[in-house]
């Protein structure tokens, strides 16, 4: 990948109130929805957008970040969901 501003792109990590957002040169390889799970593969240092909470960054060398949706057991419906915060 070119080191240049055209190849950015903005991948939403989870869809929630409170959102978090990758942006950097970066493409996804595998996204495994039932699993909750995105695959991407990076060029260099990407920015994570954490809502409220951060902004971080990846070390340069960063090949590929793997983003894992927490899920918990809700005692109401039974059911596993997804733990966005």
């Amino acid at each position: 990948m070119e080191n240049n501003i055209e190849n950015t792109n903005t991948v939403v990590l989870e869809k929630s109130t409170n959102s978090h957002v990758l942006k950097g040169k970066v493409k996804v390889l595998k996204n495994m929805e039932k699993m909750n799970t995105i695959v991407l593969e990076c060029d260099g240092g990407v920015i994570v957008e954490h809502g409220e909470h951060a902004t971080v960054r990846t070390e340069n060398n960063t090949k590929y970040v793997i983003k894992i949706t927490q899920q918990e057991f809700n005692p109401v419906t039974k059911a596993l969901m997804n733990a966005c915060d």
